[in-house]
């Protein structure tokens, strides 16, 4: 249900959401992936918590589609070195409550989200997060 990867990623699976189909919270940190993860991890229909760390992906853009990320609660981006823009279809993220995104980024977010507030300290009650 939880899994930290830490360390160089060639690519995800592609297959990820049949390999990891109860995968709630996922943290991927210093993977250095060179395609947007998001086509793949929008399909993990379990996942709720998503930390996406210090150069988790070595691209510009991520993007995610219409009726990706049903359930995903909380998204912490914290690479804020390479992402260029955030491009989130419509329909996408309908239950997203948290963003977290370094005050010093230049990332360009979708309109909707600018207003959802960061992530409360009991969003993270499995402190895995935080323990890293």
């Amino acid at each position: 249900m939880d899994l930290r990867l830490f360390g160089k990623i060639k690519k995800l699976p592609e297959d990820i959401h049949n390999v990891l189909p109860n995968l709630e919270c996922l943290m991927l940190k210093h993977s250095n992936l060179k395609h947007d993860p998001m086509p793949l991890l929008e399909k993990l229909h379990s996942l709720m918590i998503l930390n996406l760390g210090t150069r988790f992906y070595s691209g510009k853009n991520l993007f995610c589609s219409a009726h990706g990320f049903r359930r995903l609660e909380i998204l912490k981006l914290d690479d804020k070195d390479e992402l260029e823009e955030w491009q989130v279809e419509e329909r996408a993220m309908p239950r997203l409550r948290g963003l977290s995104i370094p005050k010093d980024s230049s990332l360009r977010i979708p309109e909707r989200f600018r207003s959802t507030p960061p992530p409360t300290e009991c969003d993270f009650e499995r402190e895995w997060f935080d323990s890293l």
